[in-house]
């Protein structure tokens, strides 16, 4: 036991821890993703914006009448 002190602290430490991300809500901050509204590729052509803006209104009238019902 005398040879490894810190092992022995490193359970309870870690508890610790644990318990502080539960109660603090850090856990819940880092299920955010704040990057998955940015678009990451963008249209080369105006052809291509047509279609991407097309399949954006599809997907949110889709949604829309989800909602409705």
């Amino acid at each position: 036991m005398l040879k490894q002190p810190a092992n022995i602290l490193q359970k309870p430490i870690s508890m610790v821890k644990n318990e502080l991300r539960k109660t603090s809500g850090i856990n819940e901050l880092s299920k955010i993703n704040p990057l998955k509204d940015i678009p990451l590729n963008i249209p080369a052509t105006p052809q291509q914006a047509a279609i991407k803006a097309a399949k954006l209104a599809i997907k949110y009238a889709k949604k829309a009448i989800d909602l409705g019902r």
